[in-house]
């Protein structure tokens, strides 16, 4: 064996070993865990005040996904019912200005549009705010049935990035706008279900890993066109319970898309989620 082969393996022991002790460390404190109270009016006011430094340098350097965060900022604030703290005409005047001739959004006034910034951020908002008449639906969703590519696969802007995510964001913001029969849905399916892997989950394309978030876009476009008969339930419902920890958690993300995807294959019973 050579020296970098034993490197290489004390390596691998260590981090085994550290990732061993993580684990114990969380699931001995789980237990005594407790609950704290959500202090809402706190988390209104950062939100409140994070949108008025505009300046700040953070703030600067993420001025190209201002849509994203407009669009966490006001669904939180709407679960909060504290949607009325913002001014409704200011966030939509501000929100067109970020439309292009092409009939895409961007991530804010003067940056290209890209599906993301078009259903995850503009849409929705004007969806929340019940705006969307003001919308030119038939350009919207023309500029996302564009861009559909003849494997049915999605590009997310005219650059021709492929990715599953994309796919989801095409079908519901289509399904959204009532125009899904502008997009070759057949084609859409298909190419959602090769990128289906052996352990039941999902990847960015044919062929890459499964994912937790990819298989929550795969498995949720597959709802909305009524494609859910391609999902091996039983398998995919023991990939999702083998990526809880000890601990009883993921993280907050993963942890939202596995426990959404569990209750919509309605296999919360094969998880023991306290």
């Amino acid at each position: 064996m050579t020296c970098i082969n034993v490197l290489d393996e004390k390596v691998k022991k260590f981090l085994f070993d550290l990732h061993t002790q993580w684990l114990d460390l969380m699931s001995s404190t789980s237990s005594s865990f407790q609950m704290g109270e959500l202090v809402a009016d706190k988390h209104v006011r950062y939100i409140l005040m994070t949108e008025k430094k505009k300046e700040s340098f953070d703030s600067v350097m993420m001025d190209h996904l201002r849509m994203n965060g407009a669009y966490w900022g006001l669904t939180t604030l709407a679960l909060f019912e504290k949607l009325s703290s913002v001014s409704l005409d200011e966030v939509v005047s501000w929100l067109m200005t970020c439309q292009h001739e092409s009939g895409g959004f961007a991530g804010n006034t003067g940056h290209d549009p890209h599906v993301l910034y078009t259903l995850i951020s503009a849409v929705q908002i004007l969806a929340l705010f019940d705006k969307l008449d003001i919308l030119d639906v038939g350009k919207v969703s023309s500029y996302i049935a564009g861009l559909q590519n003849e494997d049915g696969s999605f590009s997310g802007d005219m650059w021709g990035e492929i990715d599953t995510r994309f796919s989801y964001i095409s079908i519901c913001c289509l399904s959204i706008l009532k125009c899904l029969d502008k997009s070759n849905v057949k084609k859409a399916v298909d190419y959602i279900v090769s990128c289906k892997n052996r352990d039941g989950g999902f990847g960015c394309t044919p062929g890459a890993e499964s994912h937790a978030a990819q298989i929550f876009r795969c498995v949720g476009a597959l709802a909305i066109t009524g494609s859910l008969h391609h999902v091996d339930k039983d398998l995919l419902g023991w990939w999702l319970c083998e990526r809880q920890v000890k601990s009883g958690g993921r993280d907050v993300i993963m942890g939202f898309v596995s426990g959404f995807l569990m209750g919509l294959k309605k296999n919360v019973h094969l998880d023991s989620f306290s």
